[in-house]
């Protein structure tokens, strides 16, 4: 019984939540960079960020794409894009984080290598915050509304 909706399992209306609340970690994170010109900050913010996102991956979302095998069976329905296209998108902000947390924590004597980087970063922000409204979406559809 979920929150939103009552055929959703609770993990999913709990990892719904989760990836808001990040997303507003994520917009604290880019404020303390712009607004306050606090690098370090902005760099442990993000770190946090990420590494929760990755908990979530491992633990919530795998599994239950791993439990959707049938949903995939038929890889032209707009569900199975939807999801697909999540996925792919999330993997790849992961995998762009990733390495962002690593050159920071092998330069971090200096910012300036991360300054060069900062399109970049901002895209995948951007990415991330299409990945979750693409995850709300294909929740909505999943588990549409009583």
């Amino acid at each position: 019984m979920g929150l939103f909706n009552a055929s959703a399992p609770v993990l999913s209306d709990a990892s719904l939540i989760f990836q808001i609340l990040l997303i507003c970690f994520l917009v604290l994170g880019f404020l303390t960079a712009k607004a306050r010109h606090r690098f370090l900050g902005h760099g442990i913010l993000m770190t946090v960020a990420l590494a929760l996102h990755t908990i979530s991956i491992i633990l919530v979302m795998m599994p239950s794409m791993l439990a959707m095998r049938g949903l995939f069976q038929n890889l032209s329905s707009v569900l199975a894009l939807i999801f697909i296209l999540h996925a792919s998108l999330g993997g790849l902000v992961e995998v762009l984080g990733i390495y962002f947390v690593a050159v920071w924590v092998v330069g971090r004597t200096s910012v300036k290598s991360c300054f060069g980087r900062k399109r970049l970063m901002q895209a995948t922000v951007v990415l991330w915050i299409v990945s979750v409204v693409i995850g709300v979406y294909g929740y909505i559809l999943f588990y549409p509304p009583a």
